[in-house]
């Protein structure tokens, strides 16, 4: 099988772990990155694709994108979540990625009163700033069976 096109961030937590089952149940191809090698090899039982990519470390990020074309962004919303999204935008930027779909914030937007929700549009006009390259999509609901 080619290396897949797609790849996921955060399929190891509550948002990210549905939407990698979603993808393994409908047998769409794509790689999840995580930064810990317990996750790396939890996933991989799973049957995931994975590949080694740190947040933290944005260094990490690029080769992690590496032959991707597609990134579902999922991550914690905290006092980082700016420099990790800007450092993962710019190194798909910096790969060639073509689409990049961010996970938001729910209720989140101009207005919104939830401290969480202000960083998330923050992060959202950064990515659209620094990253003309990779149109984001903001999703807004998800059905999941329950």
């Amino acid at each position: 099988m080619d290396k897949p096109t797609v790849l996921l961030t955060g399929a190891s937590g509550n948002t990210g772990r549905v939407i990698a089952q979603d993808f393994l149940q409908r047998g769409i191809p794509f790689v999840a990155m995580s930064h810990g090698q317990g996750n790396l090899a939890r996933l991989k039982d799973q049957g995931m694709s994975t590949v080694f990519g740190d947040f933290e470390a944005p260094d990490t990020l690029a080769s992690a994108l590496a032959g991707i074309k597609k990134a579902y962004l999922v991550s914690t919303q905290d006092e980082k979540s700016i420099a990790r999204e800007t450092a993962f935008v710019a190194a798909a930027r910096k790969v060639g990625v073509e689409h990049l779909v961010a996970c938001s914030a729910y209720l989140s937007g101009e207005n919104a009163d939830a401290l969480q929700a202000e960083e998330e549009t923050s992060i959202r006009k950064r990515r659209t700033r620094n990253a003309p390259a990779c149109p984001a999509s903001r999703p807004v609901r998800q059905a999941v069976p329950l």
